[in-house]
This record gives C-alpha cells, sequence and structure tokens, in this order.
C-alpha cells in the first residue's frame, strides 16, 4: 500500500503514485490553513456589484462593477474609474452640468468648466452633473452628449465657447465654422470635438459629439 506524509514527493513515471490509494491519502491528509475567514467576507471580494459606489474597498485597484453605467470601474485617483472615464473632483464652488467640457482646475483630479477658445487641452465631457465639492466621472474620449452654442451643423469641428458668448460660455463648446453664433469676430481655437447632431442659432443644449 502506498501513504502519503509531510515532505512526500510525486515522482514521474512511479504508478503506484497515482493510485486509488495514493490519491485518496493525498485528499484525507489535505488541510487548508492560514486563510482569514475575512477573505471571503462581501466587503473583501476580488470585485464588488453595486449600483452605488462600495462603502468600503481594499484600496487603489479595486474593482467595482458599476450595474447604473453597466461598466467595470477601479479605484484610484481618489476615485472610481472607467474604461475611458475619469472620476474627478468638482471644488469650483458651484454645481456642474452634465454635458459640460471640463480642463483641470489646477489640482490633481480636480475639474473646472472650460470657458477659453485656446484652453491647449480639454479633458474630456461630463456624464453627468456634478454638485459642489463632489467626484463624478467625465469621458475623456468617445461619443458623449456634450453642451453646445447654436447654429452648429452635424460634422462641424468644436473649439470652447469663449468671452464672446457671456452668456453660456463656462463648459460649452462652439462650432468653429467663421461666423458661428451671429459672430463675425469669433475666434476659432483648439479642436476639441465634432458634432454628430445639429443645433439651431441662439440655442444652446447637450448633442451627440465625438470628444477627442
Amino acid at each position: 500500500m502506498s501513504s502519503i506524509y509531510r515532505g512526500f514527493t510525486f515522482e514521474t513515471g512511479v504508478v503506484d503514485q497515482c493510485s486509488y490509494t495514493a490519491l485518496a491519502a493525498l485528499v484525507a491528509s489535505a488541510t487548508v490553513t492560514a486563510i482569514p475567514f475575512t477573505e471571503f467576507a462581501s466587503s473583501a471580494r476580488v470585485h464588488q456589484i453595486s449600483a452605488t459606489a462600495p462603502g468600503s474597498d481594499q484600496g487603489d485597484g479595486s474593482l467595482w462593477f458599476d450595474s447604473t453605467l453597466n461598466m467595470y470601474r477601479v479605484r484610484g485617483l481618489a476615485g472610481w474609474n472607467g474604461a475611458l472615464h475619469v472620476d474627478a473632483n468638482n471644488q469650483t464652488g458651484g454645481a456642474l452640468p452634465k454635458g459640460a467640457w471640463v480642463v483641470n482646475s489646477g489640482a490633481a483630479a480636480r475639474v473646472a468648466a472650460g470657458a477659453t477658445h485656446r484652453w491647449p487641452e480639454v479633458l474630456g465631457v461630463l456624464t453627468a452633473s456634478m454638485a459642489d465639492a463632489s467626484h463624478d466621472l467625465f469621458l475623456r474620449r468617445g461619443i458623449q452628449q456634450a453642451l453646445v452654442i447654436g447654429p452648429c451643423t452635424a460634422g462641424d469641428y468644436l473649439v470652447l465657447a469663449g468671452s464672446t458668448f457671456t452668456s453660456f460660455a463656462a463648459g460649452y463648446a462652439v462650432s468653429c465654422t467663421l461666423g458661428a453664433a451671429g459672430s463675425v469676430t469669433f475666434t476659432a481655437g483648439i479642436a476639441v470635438g465634432v458634432a454628430f447632431a445639429n443645433i439651431s442659432a441662439a440655442t444652446t443644449g447637450l448633442i451627440t459629439c465625438m470628444v477627442f
């Protein structure tokens, strides 16, 4: 008969070591130790499934399936980021609307509504309204509904609205077609996206865009 004991070494080509008796002895003597029960708790799973951000996690690198947005999000940069999305903080002192084109506000993971034609880089577009002192996602690139000032035609390149449009400047984009919104002195800035829909003159609102 074969027996399994501490330190036993299986060897290649020894038929008896693969016998029923040997394998039964292996299973009978196997023990699982040093695995804390908390490793099996719901708050310590490899990934969590929830409609809202988990109340506890394992720090940066934790996985959460956001069942509201139907996407995986990863803990990092003091928030929950998704593929092509970044969780950022609004510390502007006021709410930022859904679809606002946002730029870095000068501190890590903080955003503000872009308001100048020649801003060197737009970080992305907010996927939902963001209250002051709160976190939310912005889309870095891809298709997203975004705030635009008309007139704009599908296919037009977009730049940030600037001081020419004092009523709706911050967070809005505008067609860089010469004379857009009735201004013959309009200054084309740095392209931030392309419009996929039309919006009429003297109108503002959300339209589908490709964000660069």
